[in-house]
Parts: C-alpha cells; sequence; structure tokens
C-alpha cells in the first residue's frame, strides 16, 4: 500500500457483461464482493474477493452419466437370455457392455 493503492469501486467493483449466462452444467445464479485490507510482513495488501455462486443443472448428469451407466448394465444383462450354446454372441455383448 506504500507504493500502489488500490480504489474498487464503491457501487459495484465488478461487472458481468450478460447476467444470462450458462454453462452446460451450471447456471449462474449469485455474484458477491467483499473489500480487504492484509496486513503481512512485507506491509499491507488490498485485496477483492469475489465468489461466483452457481446452481447445478441435473439433467446434463442424468442423460450424459446415469442413463448411459443403466443402459450399458442392461445391455449386459441381454447376454443371460441368450442360448448357452452360442458363446460368440454373449462374448460380444460382454465385451461391448464392458468397454462401454
Amino acid at each position: 500500500m506504500s507504493e500502489v493503492r488500490l480504489h474498487w469501486l464503491p457501487w459495484n467493483p465488478v461487472t458481468i457483461a450478460n447476467d444470462n449466462f450458462q454453462l452446460p452444467d451450471f447456471r449462474f445464479v449469485n455474484l458477491t464482493f467483499e473489500r480487504k485490507v492484509h496486513h503481512y510482513a512485507s506491509g499491507s495488501w488490498d485485496q477483492l474477493q469475489i465468489s461466483f455462486t452457481f446452481k447445478r443443472l441435473y439433467g446434463f448428469y442424468v442423460l450424459q452419466a446415469y442413463l448411459l451407466a443403466y443402459l450399458a448394465v442392461a445391455i449386459s444383462w441381454i447376454s443371460f437370455f441368450i442360448d448357452s450354446k452360442s458363446l460368440p454372441s454373449r462374448i460380444i455383448l460382454g465385451v461391448n457392455s464392458l468397454m462401454a
């Protein structure tokens, strides 16, 4: 602070171009900030602490993780209904479910 003093805008030091931006699996909810001055042995330092709050969108995980995992398990169970003498087709289904 002896060489450089940072003064943040008193009403809103952080601006976002678009408040409705969205990530594939998160939605932006809130932004909070806090101005601090930290005192260290080398001197005092200005700090602006910013916290972004996001809400998780569960549809992404249901479609991309859970649904595909359940589908792979269901496909692996098909091999139990195939005739036991038809070994190549059972092996192909088992290997494909493991690879998926």
